[in-house]
């Protein structure tokens, strides 16, 4: 499924996105885009995504993947990034807390280094802590980022972390892509060249990028 800025692929099974794709280049947002919470199904899903109601109720944030933040853009591009198939459930602690801030600090390493790549997503192909609402949304128990520098494969960095509140470091939640890859059963950079995509996926690379906190 694809939109103005960023693409997923969505999960039936799950009502959620497995992953979701886009480039972020911080230097180009609008701080006067406004965030306006219009949450609503996404009419490109053919099977139909969750709905507003799946989430009413449930204890659980409509957590973003692609966040708003990094979709001010634009009206557009912001209005887009609360279709409900960019959404899954988090805890609230975890949504508000150690999530927002992997989200801020990707967001400043795109002011520094420039353009990035970005997947994230939820882990669905493991334990779960349930699901939530009328279409059986599932309750990821992991969530994953991954980022890369488009011009140096070598900064790239991989991050698995629980759904559920943290106060540890940002830092410390880093892995491998190539132990992502085997968690999540996800080949990330599969059209590059393998002797490229193996010179960098088996490192973690902390040296090569600012570590605000």
């Amino acid at each position: 499924v694809s939109h103005s800025y960023y693409t997923l692929s969505y999960s039936e099974d799950h009502e959620q996105a497995e992953w979701v794709y886009y480039s972020l280049n911080s230097n180009q947002l609008n701080s006067a885009v406004e965030r306006k919470d219009n949450f609503r199904p996404d009419f490109k899903v053919k099977t139909s995504s969750a709905q507003l109601y799946d989430y009413k109720g449930s204890g659980y944030d409509r957590g973003h993947l692609a966040p708003a933040a990094d979709m001010k853009y634009n009206s557009k591009s912001m209005s887009e990034s609360f279709y409900l198939s960019n959404v899954s459930p988090q805890s609230a602690n975890f949504n508000r807390g150690i999530w927002k801030k992997i989200e801020e600090q990707i967001r400043v390493w795109s002011y520094m280094y420039g353009e990035l790549i970005i997947i994230t997503g939820p882990i669905l192909k493991c334990e779960d802590f349930g699901k939530i609402g009328t279409n059986r949304v599932t309750i990821p128990k992991w969530y994953y980022k991954v980022v890369i520098d488009p011009d140096n494969y070598k900064r790239n960095l991989a991050i698995l972390i629980e759904n559920t509140a943290s106060s540890n470091s940002v830092k410390s939640y880093v892995i491998t892509t190539d132990q992502l890859e085997e968690f999540s059963g996800i080949n990330f950079f599969y059209r590059l060249p393998d002797l490229i995509e193996e010179s960098f996926e088996s490192s973690k690379n902390l040296n090569l990028w600012y570590w605000k906190n």
